[in-house]
């Protein structure tokens, strides 16, 4: 993998949490890593600021008001502007029922909030952007992708080998 800093330093990443002391202390590690990050304080907010500032990469709890994390991820995956963006969920909940629901519903990752170490995050962040500049090489991956985030659960198609696609 790329040094984190020189890659972090053209990367802008939406922070996206009801508690303002959960946003501020991410975005500073991630400012000490050297990205740029925006912030929203719910899945609304989210929505739009990812629509206009277009990030490489959203983190986003699970539980909000307004609009919580897995139904912000349904707009932004249906979305032609951000429907590629990788979304990291944060959540205090290990249950493994609701971390399914944000992979189905097209989170890319997510992490236990109360487990949470701030290089763990750095770690997943870089991984996520390498993966997505990866899938941007590889157009037809990332068409392929899209598609099936924009199906959903449901209607998601499968290849001959059983892998979802």
């Amino acid at each position: 993998m790329r040094n984190i800093v020189t890659q972090a330093k053209r990367k802008r990443i939406l922070v996206v949490d009801d508690n303002a002391a959960h946003r501020r202390t991410i975005c500073l590690g991630l400012k000490h890593k050297g990205y740029e990050t925006l912030e929203a304080a719910d899945g609304l907010e989210a929505v739009e600021t990812a629509t206009a500032r277009r990030p490489d990469l959203i983190i986003m709890d699970f539980m909000m008001p307004v609009l919580n994390g897995i139904e912000a991820t349904k707009r932004l995956r249906s979305s032609e502007t951000t429907g590629q963006t990788p979304i990291l969920m944060l959540t205090v909940f290990n249950q493994q029922k609701r971390i399914l629901s944000g992979l189905l519903n097209g989170v890319s990752d997510y992490i236990v909030k109360g487990s949470m170490k701030m290089t763990e995050l750095a770690n997943r962040v870089e991984c996520l952007l390498e993966a997505h500049e990866c899938s941007r090489r590889e157009p037809h991956i990332a068409a392929e992708i899209a598609d099936n985030n924009r199906r959903g659960p449901e209607t998601r198609r499968t290849r001959n080998d059983g892998e979802s696609r």
